[in-house]
């Protein structure tokens, strides 16, 4: 069936639609807990920790989740790299005309919007990314960023562009190889060059604007790789006892916002440390798909592509909806409806002690249709729900791979 009768059938039959895939249940009871229990943490020797860094404008413009365990003797650390567009929630906005999605990693490519069809939200406007959260309190943005991966994130570290600066000083300053020359807005305002091509040592607050700045016509991914150039190095520098990281870490202050105590991160750099020192470390990006281009761009993560690479670089850290004190969950995907019903289905749903994962926008539904990993009782909890919620022609199926990420 052409995109076009499709999005026919829903205008005739007046459908505003949201696409809720993967309501999540495990052979639970028909109901929702209200008062799950508090998720118990896995050891200190194996928690992921993520860490944030701010640019001048208070955006993310840089983040990682990381983790290093020791077993027996050996210690095996894992970082995954986040586009700060990575999308988290839906946010109010008036409708737009659909934007092409550029080539990124498990993305596609699908058509623009034809004059005459129905015009969707603008996901570059209807959209709450990680780079938004800049403000927000760590623990709230490492578990909406956990919720995406399907793990476990119990430590968060957001650092403002001085306290990573302060990071890069106490590592001894770092060496960089840039490629092109990178040009912004200089203290008049005018184009200036910032960054010459060419090998050059970098001290603190440089170091913090190369790692955070994203020039005119650069993609998120150019940015991702200054980080992880400037990253490795601040890692490899830091002190490599525990009261010296401590003083380190506890030196940053206010500038430095985080969802554990000191002794913690230090642990957990420390032992990274070493895994990048001893080279067992295995690194991978957000396997994504990509809105728009540049600073504003907005990733939706592959479901499937992230369990897998979820799994590779965090085993034993996945969380289950619905077991252990883990909410249940569901991948939101808007089809058709506007930005405030979506707002307001993601409310509902929150007031419900649902968990909503962001899935980004998709092309008109002419019906809800509701996907589950297995049959049982947590599908009947999203039928009901959904027609609750007044959402018309609810379809119901059993699909493992579009239930991906919410398992």
């Amino acid at each position: 069936m052409s995109r076009r009768v499709v999005v026919g059938l829903g205008l005739l039959s007046l459908v505003m639609v949201a696409v809720l895939l993967a309501v999540v249940a495990r052979t639970h009871p028909a109901s929702v807990n209200p008062n799950p229990t508090a998720t118990s943490k896995p050891p200190l020797d194996q928690q992921a920790m993520l860490i944030g860094v701010r640019g001048r404008d208070g955006q993310v413009a840089d983040v990682a989740v990381i983790r290093a365990r020791v077993v027996g003797s050996e210690v095996s650390g894992s970082l995954l790299e986040l586009p700060p567009g990575l999308g988290l929630a839906f946010a109010d906005a008036a409708p737009g005309v659909s934007v092409p999605e550029v080539s990124a990693p498990g993305g596609t490519v699908p058509e623009v919007s034809a004059p005459g069809e129905a015009a969707q939200p603008d996901p570059l406007k209807a959209t709450i990314t990680l780079a938004d959260s800049g403000g927000d309190a760590p623990q709230a943005v490492q578990s909406r960023v956990a919720a995406q991966l399907g793990i476990e994130i119990p430590n968060g570290l957001i650092l403002d562009r001085l306290a990573f600066a302060a990071l890069v000083d106490a590592a001894g300053g770092v060496t960089v190889d840039v490629p092109r020359p990178i040009y912004g807005k200089g203290p008049t305002g005018k184009r200036a060059l910032l960054f010459p091509a060419g090998v050059q040592q970098l001290q603190g607050p440089a170091a913090a604007d190369y790692a955070a700045f994203l020039g005119p016509g650069e993609n998120q991914s150019e940015r991702m790789v200054r980080f992880s150039q400037v990253w490795s190095q601040v890692v490899a520098g830091l002190p490599s006892d525990d009261s010296r990281m401590r003083n380190v870490i506890g030196s940053l202050g206010s500038l430095a916002r985080n969802s554990t105590t000191v002794g913690v991160m230090s642990e957990i750099l420390l032992r990274y440390q070493r895994a990048q020192r001893e080279q067992t470390l295995l690194t991978g990006s957000l396997p994504a798909r990509a809105v728009g281009t540049g600073k504003l761009a907005v990733f939706t993560p592959d479901p499937v592509a992230t369990v897998a690479i979820s799994q590779r670089l965090f085993p034993g850290l996945q969380a289950i909806p619905g077991v252990d004190g883990v909410a249940p969950r569901v991948r939101l995907v808007g089809a058709g409806a506007d930005s405030d019903q979506l707002v307001e289905l993601s409310r509902r749903l929150s007031d419900a002690k649902v968990e909503v994962v962001y899935g980004g926008f998709a092309a008109a539904q002419p019906k809800t249709i509701v996907f589950g990993p297995r049959k049982g009782t947590g599908l009947v909890v999203a039928r009901d729900l959904t027609s609750d919620l007044g959402l018309p022609e609810v379809e119901v199926k059993v699909d493992q791979t579009k239930a991906a990420g919410v398992t």
